[in-house]
């Protein structure tokens, strides 16, 4: 496992995980009992150590201590407008009393493609054109192109992580390097990510402080492969004649003009530069104090921040039998965001068979987003590439642009929850969010949910059936999503 969302898979029912290939950027898709928005898209919402909208790929496998999905919409609910697509809370390890440790792990990974597309070979296709009395340009070779563009990727991952501490404080801290290269010729990934959780009791244990700093620099290497363009790999290698060798007698690429979009695959992956350079941060800081028994008070803070940088180059006379004068470009992106979360919460056991549990609280995040794009095309310089925009020869207006925005999250909400026994279950829910991002006479909407559950194997009548662990029918009613 090299990705904290490939370690969810097959774990949990009505969660679906996907991943595209063997693109090592493509990341996974995770549907949650299947796709229920449109505004805010797909994905689930990732709560990581309290903190709602984390980047989960921020995560290293190694630190997660447990994961939870919440499926249905009394579940998603307290968390709002951004309930409708399921939650996946995700908690990372913390430090235990006692001796010190250290751990290091090592992974190493190899990937193969499981099938090629079936293509006639060059013979196949000289025998067919023969057969047929078809007339063919014969350029002489004998090119798998598909060959060409896929290899054998090779992955590896490196933790090394340390925990201690005592009565009072702990601490964990780990240091995860992961490298990819995708099967895909010219795709890759690298990715370093550092964690540190802190946590300090006093009062004699009323008042817990918890600390998390995370950081994570990651750099991509992007092949085109979706479409059907001079540039999509995938389309040129399929489309291309066997009999058309990759290189020229003089080491240069093998150019021809064969009809619609046809371009040899391998000049484009060797020739183009599209890589992306990317850093995030993700600090927090909670204080839990206990102001009698079973009733504590939280305060959550929390801020997180990515930074994106895109460079693109392509040296003039790439794209064969055209008029490619080349082109560069360079974008930046920020995303900062803070989060305020104020908790009110109370559990109690009573006669040892009333279990009580109530939460309330107020919950604020703000995000503020901005960046820019500038390029061009006929680059004066292919040493210089995309690291001095200023010297291309032709640049116009709609080659460079900007952008600044902000939008705010403020919600109010309150659970109660109440099992007799282990064995009868109701709750109810309820929270008021609003956002900025919705007009002035709909800003504020209301997710109300209501549960019972019954637990049957803690009934008597079915005490004698041993095959049978855990069985529990369940009914419940919630609203999210915007």
């Amino acid at each position: 496992l090299t990705d904290p969302i490939q370690s969810m898979q097959g774990k949990a029912a009505g969660v679906m995980i996907t991943r595209k290939g063997g693109d090592p950027n493509s990341g996974f898709s995770v549907r949650v009992r299947g796709a229920a928005g449109f505004e805010a898209g797909t994905e689930p919402l990732y709560v990581v150590d309290g903190i709602p909208g984390v980047d989960a790929t921020t995560i290293a496998p190694e630190d997660i201590e447990t994961f939870n999905v919440l499926k249905d919409a009394a579940s998603t609910a307290i968390y709002g407008s951004r309930g409708a697509n399921g939650v996946i809370i995700i908690t990372t390890k913390q430090g235990k009393a006692g001796q010190g440790t250290v751990n290091f792990n090592a992974k190493l990974t190899v990937d193969q493609i499981a099938k090629k597309v079936d293509m006639l070979s060059a013979d196949e296709l000289r025998d067919f054109a023969n057969k047929n009395s078809l007339t063919l340009i014969d350029n002489g070779a004998n090119t798998d192109w598909q060959d060409e563009i896929y290899r054998t990727g090779f992955s590896q991952n490196y933790n090394v992580n340390f925990s201690g501490g005592n009565e009072t404080s702990n601490y964990y801290a780990s240091l995860t390097h992961s490298d990819w290269e995708g099967i895909l010729r010219g795709t890759s990934k690298e990715r370093t990510i550092g964690k540190l959780n802190v946590q300090h009791k006093a009062i004699d244990n009323r008042l817990t402080l918890s600390g998390s700093l995370g950081a994570t620099f990651e750099q991509n290497d992007y092949e085109n492969y979706g479409g059907y363009n001079k540039d999509d790999i995938i389309y040129q290698a399929i489309s291309r004649n066997p009999t058309d060798p990759v290189y020229n007698a003089d080491g240069s690429y093998f150019g021809m003009d064969r009809g619609f979009n046809y371009e040899n695959p391998l000049s484009v992956i060797d020739n183009i530069d599209n890589i992306r350079d990317a850093k995030r941060l993700l600090g927090s800081f909670k204080t839990d104090f206990e102001f009698f028994k079973g009733f504590v008070g939280s305060v959550n803070l929390g801020y997180m921040r990515n930074d994106h940088e895109n460079s693109y180059f392509r040296p003039k006379g790439t794209v064969y039998n055209t008029a490619d004068i080349g082109a560069a470009s360079k974008s930046y992106a920020n995303d900062s965001e803070k989060v305020l979360e104020a908790i009110l919460s109370y559990n109690e056991l009573f006669s040892n068979v009333h279990s009580l549990s109530a939460v309330a609280g107020y919950s604020w995040q703000e995000k503020i987003y901005n960046g820019f794009n500038a390029g061009g095309t006929n680059p004066n310089s292919s040493y210089v590439k995309y690291n001095n925009l200023g010297t291309l020869l032709s640049i116009t207006r709609n080659d460079v642009g900007s952008y600044k925005g902000m939008s705010r999250l403020i919600g109010f909400f309150g659970r109660v929850q109440y099992n007799y026994d282990s064995k009868y279950f109701v709750s109810a829910s309820i929270r008021r969010d609003g956002s900025t991002k919705f007009g002035e006479n709909n800003k504020w909407g209301w997710f109300p949910t209501a549960a019972v559950g019954w637990t049957l194997t803690r009934e008597p009548f079915l005490d004698n059936i041993y095959w049978l662990d855990n069985l529990k029918v369940r009914a419940s009613y919630g609203i999210s999503g915007n």
